[in-house]
């Protein structure tokens, strides 16, 4: 028997009244009143389990509830089970469509305690039966077990608002899967719906069923929402019992639908957000957006996971999956003014990807994790990719400013792949490789980033990338437009500590081309940091072009001062890469390259076109502070790269690095311009193999500097004959090294037909004395040479030394003339005359004074300080009994970078030549420059004829013969070269010197006494005259003694006058021969004469 509450509608008569059989009886008179119109819900109880259409049957209940359809959405009408547990077998058709707006509630049933009673069972109700379809709308069915029906477990339809509360669709309450043929839920072109809801008994069980676990289909199918259900396990989230198609299918246009919800947890990774759903363990998908499916949003879900979110449920394919045409949808764990992961998405333990976006464009995915468990710990690895990016999707923002980044950590393929045509994807904040906030790798089986899309626009901002087995980034196929910008490779979240990916930090290879590593957008991240990764920093290889790496701290903490190198190279180009560009000359865009194992940078292979500008190679951020690179700073094995260039602010700083600056062991066209390389303790420049074609160093000669502000280096290039070579000039701080700091500028010289070009450059940036002085040659095909031999540049001065008859007075000039100062060389007593000479003995950049004693005392030669005029050594050159005095001059013969000593035996002896180190005063070597039988006695000079980098002696013949000349090798002492300086009848003897005059070391020859006061120039190459004059009055017989000094930026001459004449010094200019100035040394009424030197 059926027992039926039926509402009235009041105020009205006739067919309404008899329609709902309700008998009015009255106690009072009757009497008509005006009311509203209104309809009482009416109570429908089922109390029989047979499907038999006759009162009190399921199926007899929803056909009176239609007929009487009294329903309404704040008042539905009631159906309820009076019966115990049981099932009701539904045969030969399906329930009827609930038209009436109804709830149908079996928790009513005698027995319901939490779980349903009464099963729907649809085996018998054949072919195209669903177990409930409702069309009414606004209705509410819950706690009933739906299962084996041919069609779907429940059918929602037409009108919407429908809710569906702790039902069982597809499963029974044992856990025993009883399939619906087609899907759980089908919620057809209808909004509003609710399936679940966050109460203890609210949540469905959609499992087990033959197709989808919920369809939500159609552009009328908006704003439903799935909170809280367990979607493809069981009711406790402990174990699959999958749906075979999609957990949850969104599809055909159904827009602003929500799955899941934003209610947060009170702190992150404390268990499942409470609006979340349970989708796992489903045949395809966990979730399936397609076809048109717009803004509809995920938030707070397990996808793939057990109800813990801590070990793998996984759906067989993808966790999420948005394509075909699915935009502008979205997953979403927090929003900005939250913590971070409050209603997290956990996509993981999957497949196929956690997420796959496809052909799908402005799909926002922040806060979600993507292959780590709810504990943000344990791996819970999708067997795909985390997150893949493909087809032509356009403009997906995965994550965002902090809170919104994502975490992709613990997948069995990559991280985040983004491939085909996509374009416009930012990934903002991500945790790639390690979980949030934590420093522990978690990596990714295979790269953090694998990104091979030709769509453009791509790019990687504020990530923390590490901990991936593979490599950070990599960048492939034929990948464009992709920048990665002020991101962590290889550290940990701040940047302090070491947690480097397996491969590379970065790789770019296949034929990648126009990509950044590097950025404008400076943030909490000021910079790329990619450093203790286990190859190289940045690898660019395979026929990849047109990429360039900026603004980025390679092999050093965010902070740019503490050393974790990559254990390879910093970056490494190779392959057929073409077109690198490392650095620039923005200051923003300087790369620190150092402390890294394999090298700061190596171009190798087929490579060509690397350009490496701008950056600090083997130091800290300061430039100034060593972060050695272990090897070469940049190595090269290509052709036709340039380090440096003749840009402002190309050239690089490349300085500690434990073997040498740049290493070209092959390849040409390597130039290597404008650099400061320095401190590397090996070479500047290492030439090897072949290397730039072994391009020749210049040769220097001298480097004197008459102000801290000036510079004059002379010098030699030997190379290709008629071929225009630029030579760069270099100083550094330290002690001659080969390599070369502070960039002085160039100059460009030409070789003749013998191959050779002098040279003399001037600089007028501060330099000062004691710099050491290098030099490199680059000629037109761009091979740059390795750095010339070290001088040391040293402060010009110029020493006078009275002549017989006067004390041993010296007084000692600076190169504008000015006096120095003055001492006595000798006891006072002596009145022999001092000869003078000049160089650096002590290495301190001032030259020292050379004084050797005149006729009369025995062979004595004395050594004082340039800088206070002190004593540093004195010694006998000859046999102490010798008497004839001794001529000085100082140059560097022994190639140890300071000057040595050479003296001449004066008249009384053969034409004794003897060399001493400047070092420790012992003898060198000793040689007769002309016939042994001569006794005239010799002067000399030294200066770098031969081009060979040390000195040679030149050698005057004293009086008795004829004005003879003779040059012999520094070397080896072996006669270079001799010639007649005067008229061969001349005997009164010559004096020499050397200076850098016509770009070369020339030869200054001086006339002894009985002549004018005649001074020539010849030249040091092929000794032809360059040019002569009178120093004096032609009257003057007393002969002349000659010298050379630079102040303006050119050598000049500096003559002093022989016995007979007042003590006149003359300056001339090297060039003109014009007098520069002109004073007398000592007391004018001195007659005695004067040295110079």
């Amino acid at each position: 028997m059926s027992v039926h509450t039926r509402g009235v509608r009041r105020g009205t008569t006739g067919p309404d009244r008899a329609r709902h059989k309700g008998r009015l009886t009255s106690r009072c008179p009757l009497r008509v009143e005006a009311l509203e119109e209104r309809w009482l819900p009416s109570t429908y109880f089922v109390n029989s389990l047979a499907d038999t259409n006759t009162p009190g049957t399921l199926r007899y209940e929803i056909n009176l509830a239609n007929t009487n359809n009294t329903g309404t959405a704040g008042t539905p009408d009631q159906i309820q089970f009076t019966t115990g547990a049981g099932t009701i077998s539904v045969t030969g058709s399906a329930l009827p469509t609930l038209t009436d707006i109804a709830v149908i509630d079996g928790t009513t049933a005698t027995g319901y305690v939490a779980a349903p009673v009464i099963t729907l069972d649809g085996t018998a109700a054949g072919p195209g039966a669903s177990g409930l379809t409702i069309s009414g709308g606004s209705s509410t069915v819950k706690g009933l077990d739906i299962v084996n029906f041919a069609a779907n477990g429940i059918l929602l339809t037409t009108n919407g608002g429908d809710t569906l509360l702790n039902n069982y669709i597809g499963v029974t309450t044992a856990n025993v899967v009883a399939a619906n043929g087609a899907n759980g839920v089908f919620i057809s072109g209808t909004a509003g719906n609710t399936l679940g809801g966050t109460g203890a008994t609210s949540a469905n069980v959609i499992s087990g069923n033959g197709g989808d676990g919920v369809r939500i289909d159609g552009t009328g199918a908006t704003n439903n929402l799935l909170v809280a259900n367990f979607i493809g396990t069981n009711a406790t989230g402990t174990s699959a019992l999958g749906n075979a198609g999609n957990g949850v299918q969104i599809t055909n246009g159904a827009r602003l639908n929500t799955i899941g919800g934003s209610t947060p947890t009170a702190t992150p990774f404390t268990g499942k957000p409470v609006d979340g759903n349970v989708i796992s363990g489903n045949g395809t998908n966990g979730v399936l957006i397609t076809t048109g499916a717009a803004f509809n949003t995920l938030s707070g879900n397990f996808i793939g996971t057990n109800l813990a979110g801590t070990s793998a449920l996984g759906n067989v394919l993808d966790g999420v999956a948005i394509v075909n045409g699915a935009n502008n949808n979205s997953l979403i764990g927090t929003t900005f003014p939250q913590q971070p992961f409050v209603y997290l998405n956990v996509l993981a333990g999957n497949g196929g990807n956690g997420l796959r976006i496809q052909d799908s464009n402005n799909t926002t995915v922040q806060a979600n994790s993507f292959g780590l468990g709810d504990d943000n710990i344990t791996p819970v690895a999708n067997h795909l990719d985390g997150v893949l990016i493909a087809g032509s999707s356009a403009n997906t923002q995965f994550g965002g400013v902090i809170p919104l980044g994502n975490i992709v950590a613990g997948n069995a393929g990559n991280g985040v792949e983004i491939r085909d045509t996509a374009s416009g994807t930012v990934c903002f904040n991500t945790f790639c490789g390690l979980p949030a906030f934590t420093d522990t790798a978690v990596g990714n089986a295979l790269d953090g980033f694998l990104i091979t899309s030709t769509g453009g626009n791509t790019l990687l901002r504020t990530n923390v990338i590490s901990g991936n087995v593979g490599n950070g980034v990599h960048i492939s196929g034929a990948a464009t437009g992709v920048q990665v910008e002020e991101d962590i490779i290889g550290m940990n979240t701040n940047g302090q500590m070491p947690l480097g990916n397996g491969a590379n930090g970065v790789l770019i290879d296949g034929t990648a081309h126009g990509n950044s590593i590097g950025g404008f957008q400076v943030s909490v991240i000021t910079q790329n940091t990619i450093s203790a990764n286990g190859a190289d920093g940045i690898a660019i290889v395979g026929s990849a072009s047109a990429n360039q790496v900026f603004h980025s701290f390679i092999g050093t903490n965010i902070l740019g001062v503490t050393a974790f190198g990559n254990v390879g190279a910093g970056v490494f180009v190779g392959g057929s890469a073409q077109g690198t560009i490392i650095g620039g000359t923005d200051p923003f865009d300087q790369d620190v390259i150092s402390s890294n194992g394999g090298g700061g940078i190596v171009l190798s292979g087929a490579s060509q076109g690397t350009q490496v500008i701008g950056s600090l190679i083997g130091t800290d951020r300061t430039g100034l502070t060593a972060l050695a690179n272990r090897g070469n700073g940049i190595s090269i094995t290509s052709s036709d790269n340039q380090i440096g260039g003749l840009a402002p602010a190309a050239g690089n700083v490349i300085a500690f690095n434990t073997q040498s600056g740049v290493a070209v062991a092959s390849g040409t066209g390597n130039g290597i311009l404008g650099n400061s390389i320095f401190g590397n303790a090996a070479l500047g420049i290492a030439l090897s193999g072949g290397g730039n074609q072994g391009q020749p160093a210049p040769v220097l000669t001298a480097a004197s500097s008459p102000t801290a502000a000036a510079v004059r280096v002379t010098g030699t290039l030997t190379a290709a004959a008629n071929t225009t070579y630029r030579i760069e000039f270099f100083a550094s701080s330290r002690a001659p090294t080969g390599q070369g700091q502070t960039s002085l500028g160039y100059m460009t010289v030409t070789t003749g037909a013998s191959g050779v070009a002098p040279f003399t450059f001037n600089s007028t940036l501060p330099v000062g004395a004691g710099a050491s002085i290098t030099a490199t040659a680059t000629d037109p095909g761009n091979n740059t040479s390795a750095f010339s031999g070290a001088i040391t540049a040293t402060e010009a001065i110029f020493a006078v030394g009275s002549g017989p008859g006067g004390v041993p007075l010296v007084k000692v000039y600076n190169g504008d003339g000015t006096l120095r100062g003055s001492f006595l060389a000798f006891d006072a007593g002596f009145r022999g005359g001092v000869t003078v000479a000049v160089g650096d003995l002590s290495g301190d950049g001032v030259e020292d004074i050379i004084v050797g004693a005149g006729p009369g005392a025995g062979p004595a030669v004395a050594v004082y300080s340039g800088t206070n005029f002190s004593l540093l050594g004195a010694f006998f050159a000859f046999d102490p009994g010798f008497r004839g005095g001794v001529t000085v001059a100082a140059g560097d013969l022994s190639g140890d970078g300071r000057a040595d000593i050479i003296v001449g035996a004066g008249p009384g002896a053969g034409p004794a030549v003897a060399v001493y180190s400047g070092t420790n005063f012992s003898l060198l070597g000793a040689f007769f420059a002309f016939d042994p039988g001569f006794r005239g006695g010799v002067t000399v000079a030294a200066g770098d004829l031969s081009g060979d980098g040390r000195a040679d002696i030149i050698v005057g013949a004293g009086p008795g013969a004829g004005p003879a000349v003779a040059v012999y090798s520094g070397s080896n002492f072996s006669l270079l070269g001799a010639f007649f300086a005067f008229d061969p009848s001349f005997s009164g003897g010559v004096t020499v010197a050397v200076g850098e005059i016509n770009g070369v070391a020339d030869i200054i020859v001086g006339a002894g006494a009985g002549a004018g006061p005649a001074v020539a120039v010849y030249s040091g190459t092929n000794f032809s005259l360059q040019g002569a004059f009178f120093a004096f009055d032609p009257g003057f017989r007393g002969g002349v003694t000659v010298a050379t000094d630079v102040n303006d930026g050119e050598a000049d001459i500096i003559v002093g006058a022989g016995p007979g004449a007042g003590p006149a010094v003359a300056v001339y200019s090297g060039t003109s021969f014009g007098l520069q100035d002109s004073f007398f040394a000592f007391d004018p009424s001195f007659s005695g004469g004067v040295f110079v030197g």
